[in-house]
């Protein structure tokens, strides 16, 4: 039994399209099925002017910045490298009530902190060479931060 001549081209598609989804890595993955994606910045001057986000509270000499955000919602957490200190017209010191919804190799963990820097909508925590932060915090964290 011979087989349409479209058939080929459409057995040829089923084939192909996850070959391309597979070999483009994980960020294709990341976005359509756990709707998060990745970017990286090499300093706090591309974050302000290329990301969609808000992060008043990185320090201007931030660098190696990376971002983790959900495609869908404001949830996204930052690790910076940075030698500043957080302005404290942006961040006060709380008991830390919230944690990070994602993961960025090189972060501390959250849960090793029981105080934290509530900065408006975010919480951020010291990291090895910089900052790590995360939103949305809790609201009592973000209710008692200098900025709203």
């Amino acid at each position: 039994m011979n087989k349409p001549p479209h058939a080929a081209r459409y057995f040829a598609l089923l084939i192909a399209v996850p070959l391309a989804i597979a070999l483009s890595g994980c960020s294709v993955v990341d976005e359509v099925a756990h709707k998060m994606k990745s970017v990286s910045f090499a300093t706090a001057a591309e974050v302000s002017d290329e990301w969609k986000g808000d992060a008043a509270w990185l320090p201007s000499d931030a660098t190696d910045i990376m971002i983790r955000e959900s495609t869908v919602n404001d949830t996204a957490v930052i690790l910076a490298t940075s030698a500043a200190a957080l302005d404290p017209e942006l961040c006060s010191v709380v008991p830390r009530r919230s944690q990070p919804v994602y993961e960025l190799d090189g972060a501390p963990s959250a849960y090793d902190a029981t105080e934290a820097y509530a900065c408006g909508q975010w919480t951020v925590m010291a990291a090895e060479d910089g900052w790590f932060g995360w939103t949305p915090n809790h609201p009592d964290e973000a209710t008692q931060s200098p900025t709203p």
